[in-house]
This record gives C-alpha cells, structure tokens and sequence, in this order.
C-alpha cells in the first residue's frame, strides 16, 4: 500500500469554509492506511500561488475541507493533490473515525 498525507482543514472546529491564515492544517502521515504522524500547522499567506507551493512543500497528497474555490481546486489538482470536499467525504472511513463524529 502506499504512502499519502492527508491535510483536514479546520476553522474553531470544524470543517473549514475557506483557506485562511486562521485555517488550521490538521496532517496525518500514513503508511498502509495507519497513522504514524500527526501535526498542526497554519499558513502565513492565503493566496492560491502560496497555498498550493506550501502544500507542495509539506508533501500533502490528499486535501479535505468544506469546500473550496474553482480556480485553487484546479490548481491543486494540477500540482497532483487529490481535493475532497464536504460532500466527497460521507462515505469516508479515516475522516468520519477521527473527526466531526454525528
């Protein structure tokens, strides 16, 4: 199996609405579906150009959020970063178990 890193991004708790420098970045590093790394972080700029080069630079492979502008959803596509939004992670096994539980 291989290796991804997932980035939820969260807002006072929960799924963020937008990308801001008030967004948290919750990344998990997984290796064969099990975590084996957590960390936070947040951004310092919220353009399109800066966000997909940070997420680049992090090595995220996969990005949940609530949802997400047109424009910076192709970008991040483009750059090979999977985007899934709110209604993509219904049926989402590793989001539901760990986050926004009904």
């Amino acid at each position: 199996m291989k290796n991804k890193k997932i980035a939820i991004l969260t807002q006072k708790g929960k799924l963020s609405t937008e990308i801001s420098t008030e967004t948290t970045f919750n990344i998990f590093e997984m290796e064969n579906d099990n975590v084996v790394g957590v960390e936070q972080d947040k951004i310092t700029n919220s353009t399109d150009s800066h966000i997909s080069l940070w997420l680049k630079t992090k090595r995220i492979t996969e990005l949940y959020i609530e949802e997400i502008n047109a424009e910076l959803k192709k970008i991040l596509i483009q750059t090979g970063i999977i985007v899934k939004e709110k209604e993509e992670l219904t049926n989402n096994q590793f989001f539901n178990g760990f986050v926004f539980a009904k």
